[in-house]
């Protein structure tokens, strides 16, 4: 509008008043030339580069509160699976999986959204590769709810994740997987991650403490 108004006054002075020197229309001219062009806003300045088919991808802010909510709600509908625990969390572990999160320095979220309701989630911990010496990024969780599943959702979520491990130089992403899950293992498949070790016997084994 700024300029607009300069550009119409610089033609004013040069048609409409004749008395004026020609040098004070050039110098306005010259002016409305120089100023700074407006702010140039790009697609994703404008909106969330990572929608797609009204899912729009965003990483969790563990300060803010849907996000927190919604992420610990993700969680205890991935608990009730039955090949991973089959019954709700712990209320205790509800209160604390934000905080600790948060509290953890190399723990990173996305959250897919449909509108305003969360119906995905992918959290990672970010490790480190000896054998490679850089950086390594572990899938510790993902899931999306059940009425979201077969959409596509859980792809682009990883691929998010693995955008961000290049990012931070990781030299490879690591997972889990149950083999009593073949839903979550032919998806794995499919991202690649069983592309050099699909035969090979490489057991997850833990000691609670």
């Amino acid at each position: 509008l700024v300029l607009h108004l300069l550009d119409l006054l610089a033609s004013y002075v040069s048609t409409a008043v004749p008395a004026v020197p020609q040098v004070i229309s050039i110098w306005l001219q010259r002016a409305v030339a120089l100023l700074p062009p407006l702010p140039y806003q790009s697609s994703s300045t404008m909106g969330d580069r990572d929608s797609e088919g009204g899912i729009t991808i965003r990483k969790v802010d563990y300060e803010n509160r849907a996000d927190g909510d919604s992420l610990v709600r993700l969680l205890d509908e991935y608990a009730q699976i039955p090949v991973i625990s089959g019954k709700p969390l712990p209320d205790d572990v509800r209160l604390k999986i934000v905080p600790g999160l948060a509290a953890h320095p190399t723990s990173v979220a996305w959250l897919a959204w449909d509108n305003e309701t969360a119906v995905g989630v992918l959290i990672a911990i970010g490790g480190f590769s000896t054998f490679y010496a850089k950086p390594s990024l572990n899938i510790h969780d993902c899931c999306i709810t059940p009425a979201y599943q077969g959409k596509g959702i859980g792809s682009r979520l990883f691929q998010t994740a693995e955008e961000y491990a290049k990012e931070q130089g990781c030299a490879k992403l690591t997972l889990e997987v149950r083999r009593d899950n073949p839903g979550a293992r032919r998806l794995y498949k499919k991202l690649g991650y069983a592309k050099d070790h699909e035969e090979d016997e490489t057991l997850f084994w833990e000691k609670k403490i």
